[in-house]
């Protein structure tokens, strides 16, 4: 199945140029009925790409930012937006431009023929804002409206939206005395003439040409219903259950190998053919071939799956099986048959020869035996000769054994079995394949095959899968690589044996959705060449909860006018002692204060920032000149962390007041303790 693109290119007044892309818009694999939600979710999703004024779109083989860059969608574009109204399921998808400050849309244009016919939408054709446009230059003239005109001739190309319409015949008139024809041109490699549908002077005939030598494509009719299709005095028509071609005055089939086919509607199946070969006709079925009258059905029956031949019979027992009598009044012809008789007894009964009389008779012939029928023995079939030739159409090997038994091929060494192939019915009638006692591998009637140890690549041992009870091992050039585990530990290790072995996992946009880097013992989300133990490259959600180390920010603002040590407010504007319960709180985890950020109104000089801890001073920052208006940072050398449950408090103790202040405190947390 295919897959479709879309692709809209937007221009500006000022000669801005920008365009937006969906490589994969119809997926066919996976689906084949949108919803108008879902086109309107792709067409506003599509990613910003080159600006490319052609109908196929290239890149590099590995897509880079000058080809597509995911971070601009249609959506976010200023210049023309796509609304969606009516139901989610068959609503109507409109497309308006929007007026900017500095610049405007002045045309706009689609790419993707399958999307764009489907949506009603112009293909590869300028949609101007204005209604009338008739520039002085050399573009086009554009009008937005209906036209009335005597003659129009246009000069390149002339298109018609998916739901447009005629509304009137399209009359041909044919008074030039010359050639008038619709032409369908395959562009696809060399130009030239696909289908032509016109007028002929030489011939003063009006003909469909399928385009002759001209292109490798074919031409057929199809689904002519219940009507009739005229070729000359011939025609074409199709009942209820059958199609039939009536030739008057009579067909002629041309061509290096012309050929009549006979196809099933049920399966798509050819089932009979009609050919010539070295000037010989042949017929050719794919099925079983039946000739005959509605009171003789069976006149002549082509077993092909037993290649027999039934006269008045469905099922041929022979090679050429007649139910009923058999007469002819020629001379039948059997070949030569030639032999030397040392010493035989003969004996005869009606309708066959007997070569001895007994069990115990030995017969010997020297030299070729040949039967344009049957040969079977009750006994063993024995050649003493080093190779046992078979050769017909299609030469085949039977083994047939009686009741639930073992029809089987073995291979001897003297008198030793090395090899046996044996069909096994007490096991759902499995083809088992041996060494003289062991079972190697099995295969079943569904098609499932067994192996007892490994599957290894002929020219390279070391690449191999291999078998254990519960257990799958992939090996490539001797370095395991994959490992699948059942049982106490259900498990799948890649690289089990700890070699430097990255792996990657793609998806349909990212190459490198899943890296683990080997050699540098990190792994990459988005990225080969992760520069930590994880490295994400976009965003991270969670439902749950996030455990291990994470920042935190307190905001505090308050009028600092006193010059003394001071307790920062949490949840009030009222600086004050360390002891103030306004001024405390308690940490929910085991953390760290890694450093505290003040703005204030003042100059307050030489500034020290204390963390106290359960009514303590835990720790004391360096010495920091605090200017006006501006922001100074207090770090802290020792004494900076906390458990779950003790106090904190945070204090300032200035040379100047402050006036109006700003704080924030940078924290960490241990969330998994």
């Amino acid at each position: 199945m295919a897959t479709y693109d879309f692709r809209v290119l937007l221009e500006t007044v000022d000669g801005a140029k920008t365009s937006y892309y969906s490589s994969s818009f119809v997926d066919t694999s996976t689906e084949l009925v949108l919803s108008a939600s879902q086109v309107f979710a792709r067409i506003t999703g599509s990613i910003s790409c080159s600006y490319q004024n052609s109908l196929i779109f290239s890149q590099s083989t590995v897509p880079t930012s000058a080809d597509i860059n995911t971070s601009y969608v249609f959506k976010d574009n200023n210049l023309l937006s796509a609304s969606l109204s009516g139901s989610l399921d068959k609503g109507l998808i409109e497309f308006k431009s929007l007026n900017t400050e500095y610049d405007r849309l002045l045309r706009y244009k689609f790419f993707g023929e399958k999307v764009c016919n489907t949506l009603g939408l112009p293909i590869n054709q300028w949609i101007y804002v204005d209604q009338v446009r008739l520039p002085a230059d050399d573009e086009s003239n554009y009008f937005e409206g209906n036209i009335n005109a005597k003659n129009i001739y246009i000069s390149e190309n002339l298109s018609f939206a998916n739901n447009a319409k005629i509304n009137t015949d399209v009359p041909f008139l044919i008074d030039t005395g010359s050639d008038q024809h619709i032409k369908f041109i395959d562009g696809r490699g060399t130009p030239a003439v696909a289908l032509s549908m016109g007028y002929d002077k030489d011939d003063d005939v009006y003909e469909i040409d399928g385009g002759g030598n001209t292109t490798d494509k074919g031409f057929r009719i199809t689904n002519v219903n219940n009507g009739e299709f005229n070729i000359l005095s011939s025609s074409l028509y199709q009942s209820t259950t059958n199609t039939f071609i009536k030739v008057a005055g009579g067909m002629e089939i041309a061509g290096p190998q012309p050929t009549i086919e006979i196809q099933s509607d049920v399966d798509n199946k050819r089932k009979l053919e009609l050919f010539i070969v070295s000037d010989i006709s042949k017929i050719l079925a794919t099925d079983d071939l039946q000739i005959g009258t509605s009171g003789f059905t069976d006149a002549i029956y082509l077993d092909k799956s037993e290649d027999r031949v039934g006269i008045n019979t469905d099922s041929p027992e022979a090679t050429l099986h007649v139910d009923g009598d058999l007469k002819v009044n020629g001379t039948g012809s059997f070949g030569r048959v030639h032999t030397t008789i040392v010493s035989s007894s003969i004996a005869f009964s009606s309708g066959s020869n007997i070569f001895g009389d007994d069990i115990t008779d030995t017969q010997t012939f020297n030299g070729h035996i040949t039967a344009s029928g049957n040969i079977s023995s009750s006994g063993n079939l024995s050649t003493f000769g080093e190779v046992v030739h078979l050769e017909g159409t299609d030469p085949r090997l039977r083994l047939k054994a009686k009741g639930a038994n073992h029809p089987a091929i073995e291979w001897w060494e003297d008198s030793t079995r090395k090899w046996l192939i044996h069909n096994d019915p007490d096991e759902s009638d499995k083809l088992v394949f041996k060494n003289d006692t062991t079972e190697l591998l099995k295969l079943t009637q569904a098609g499932a095959l067994g192996v007892t140890e490994e599957i290894y690549h002929i020219a390279d041992t070391d690449t191999k899968i291999t078998f254990t009870a519960d257990d799958i091992n992939i090996t490539v050039g001797g370095m395991n690589m994959v490992d699948f585990t059942e049982g106490s530990t259900d498990e799948i290790t890649f690289n089990e044996s700890a070699q430097q072995l990255d792996v990657r996992i793609e998806s349909e946009a990212d190459p490198n959705l899943f890296f683990t880097d080997g050699t540098q013992n990190k792994v990459g989300i988005g990225t080969k060449t992760p520069t930590t133990k994880l490295q994400v490259e976009g965003d991270i959600s969670a439902s749950g909860h996030f455990y291990g180390q994470t920042y935190y920010y307190t905001h505090h603002n308050f009028t600092y006018s006193s010059t003394s040590e001071q307790a920062v407010p949490l949840n009030s504007l009222s600086n004050g002692s360390v002891g103030g319960y306004q001024r405390r709180w308690i940490a929910p985890f085991d953390g760290t204060l890694h450093k505290v950020l003040m703005h204030t109104e003042n100059a307050a000089g030489n500034t020290v920032c204390k963390l106290y801890v359960n009514g303590s001073a835990a720790s004391t920052s360096d010495t920091v000149s605090v200017s006006a208006t501006t922001t100074t940072t207090f770090t802290f050398s020792s004494g900076n962390t906390y458990s779950s449950g003790n106090i904190l408090a945070v204090s300032f103790d200035p040379t100047d007041a402050p006036g109006d202040t700003q704080v924030t405190c940078v924290w960490s947390y241990d969330t998994s303790t």
